[in-house]
């Protein structure tokens, strides 16, 4: 009699790709986002429950630099996504009826990396087959590719190229025409303006406008229809400045109205901001005349803004809303959420969020959940920052969620005595300890817990020598032996309720703590004041010309997942 075996997936841990577009929540209430060559599904959940990651898919033989959900007209959940990456292909994925995604197409044309990727469905679904769908990709190879799926097939065809000469796109978007079928292309490139693009009525893509004012790259685009008919247009850039514009229809007699000089105003007459104007035709042969202006400028990063996103549009009761409330995410380590007055209507910093200190290098990206109730960021070195709104104090508040290495994995091992805990070391210079977290009443999910070692040198090797001892080695060509001090202990129990009190009778010289000390490469134990003279051999020296001390070590009690700060804290010795 055959027996067979099936393996689930119980932990997935790995990071996001240092990229701008390498993240998406969809309404679907999944992250999908990019990890070296895979695509990772991240379910996050409102505390005090955990996310946890779903899936990896794997279709790409290189970096996947961009990921994007195909969003519905309706605000259904969507079941396709769209990826590109350095090997030059876009690839199209769906969800199957059992949940599964796999690779349905791939988009093969470009000559360089694909840098950014977006689409969309002409229509709403008829609950028979997929409507026509565009897909745009930007290459590093100075080309947009427009692809089109018709309905009722499953092929994709590239309908143009848009040559950008000797620049490129960094950024795109797209939508639909209010009332129309036309889609709109917004293509952010680095001479640093904004070219708008629509489908004329023989099915060519062709330019209508230059949408000038930015100072450097533009590096994040994204559309949004708001409540009154009007398109809005959030672009960011390296000038440290985010621009609104809004495209609306122009009807009659609005189409003729030239702007006077500020010089020919009557007195009782309102100075109007200067328009731009174009014309599309749409499938019923109906001429459309729409005006760009710019709404806003918004001002309130120090650093290159790489990310602008606006909050999903709520469906209630079959009608649709959209709130005017946009997140932006700046290497200048900070996360900001502008809302417009509601009495002036002037755009305002309503939350600002993010790191203090520490050796990060900011966000690349950020994400509304599709409630507005969450947000997240990423950052250079791959982590994940998520708040959350809290109901009772109506505060943002981080919340736990998933992380990984940033760079490749090279060595892992148990815990020698139960299996249970396992560490990791990485090229990313860093040795990590995974472990459950065990609450009662919620379910158990595994996560990264600590950080035993932050090295210098990519570390390559590792060997448990005991359930609290391993040995690590590095490029450096020095094998290291670290110990866990008894703040990590008594915090593996209170997370993973692992039993520990044997261990701190038997160990009598462990220490407090640990730290890594400036410009230093190994861990330094640091003990309480009771063991200091016993074990003061073991302790660092300062120097008596140093000002301050060189250990900055403080015991922390820890119940939960905490964010990178924190980590770095746990440190063996």
């Amino acid at each position: 009699m055959n027996s067979e075996t099936r393996c689930t997936s119980s932990y997935i841990s790995c990071s996001c790709n240092a990229t701008p577009h390498s993240a998406h929540w969809g309404n679907n209430d999944l992250i999908c986002f990019a990890s070296g060559s895979s695509i990772a599904l991240y379910q996050p959940k409102f505390p005090p429950a955990d996310g946890r990651l779903l899936v990896t898919l794997n279709g790409h033989q290189g970096r996947v630099n961009c990921i994007r959900w195909v969003t519905r007209q309706d605000g259904g959940s969507e079941n396709e996504l769209l990826s590109g990456a350095t090997d030059k292909t876009a690839v199209v994925w769906r969800r199957s009826t059992l949940g599964q995604f796999s690779a349905i197409a791939t988009l093969v044309g470009h000559s360089g990396p694909i840098n950014a990727v977006d689409g969309l469905y002409t229509r709403q679904f008829d609950g028979c087959s997929y409507p026509r769908t565009i897909v745009v990709t930007a290459s590093a190879d100075s080309t947009v590719r427009i692809w089109e799926r018709k309905q009722g097939t499953e092929e994709f065809t590239c309908l143009h190229i848009l040559l950008m000469g000797n620049g490129f796109a960094l950024a795109i978007s797209i939508t639909l025409l209010p009332n129309t079928t036309v889609p709109l292309i917004a293509c952010g490139c680095d001479d640093n303006r904004v070219t708008l693009y629509v489908e004329n009525e023989q099915h060519q893509i062709v330019k209508v406008q230059t949408l000038t004012g930015h100072e450097d790259w533009v590096r994040g685009l994204e559309f949004a229809l708001s409540d009154s008919g009007s398109i809005f247009l959030a672009s960011c850039a390296q000038d440290h400045f985010i621009r609104l514009w809004r495209i609306s229809p122009r009807r009659g007699d609005d189409v003729l109205i030239v702007p006077k000089a500020v010089s020919e105003l009557q007195e009782e007459e309102d100075i109007r901001v200067k328009e731009r104007l174009f014309a599309v035709i749409d499938n019923d042969e109906e001429k459309s005349t729409f005006a760009v202006t710019i709404e806003a400028i918004l001002s309130g990063h120090e650093g290159w803004i790489y990310g602008v996103h606006w909050q999903p549009a709520v469906y209630t009761d079959g009608k649709r809303h959209q709130p005017m409330c946009l997140i932006s995410a700046s290497m200048d380590k900070t996360a900001v959420l502008w809302r417009p007055d509601l009495e002036s209507g002037i755009w305002l910093d309503e939350v600002r969020v993010g790191e203090v200190g520490g050796n990060t290098l900011g966000f690349y990206g950020c994400q509304f959940s599709p409630s507005g109730h969450s947000f997240l960021a990423h950052g250079y070195q791959g982590a994940f920052h998520l708040w959350h709104k809290s109901q009772k104090t109506n505060f943002w508040e981080p919340g736990p969620t998933v992380g990984g290495h940033f760079d490749e994995v090279q060595d892992i091992d148990w815990d020698p005595e139960g299996g249970e805990f396992l560490v990791s070391v990485s090229l990313d210079e860093t040795t990590r300890l995974h472990a459950p977290w065990v609450r009662a009443g919620l379910e158990t999910n595994w996560h990264e817990i600590a950080r035993p070692q932050v090295h210098g040198y990519g570390v390559t090797c590792l060997a448990m020598t005991g359930r609290y001892r391993f040995v690590s080695g590095a490029d450096e060509k020095v094998l290291r032996a670290f110990r866990a001090p008894k703040n990590f202990v008594e915090n593996l129990t209170r997370i993973s309720t692992v039993d520990t009190k044997h261990v701190l009778e038997r160990m009598a010289d462990i220490a407090e703590g640990a730290s890594v000390p400036a410009l230093g490469l190994s861990n330094k134990a640091v003990f309480s004041s009771e063991d200091a003279v016993e074990n003061k051999d073991l302790e660092i020296q300062p120097h008596p010309n140093e000002q301050y001390p060189e250990l900055y070590f403080k015991p922390v009690q820890l119940s939960g997942s905490t964010a990178l700060k924190d980590m770095e804290l746990i440190v063996f010795v």
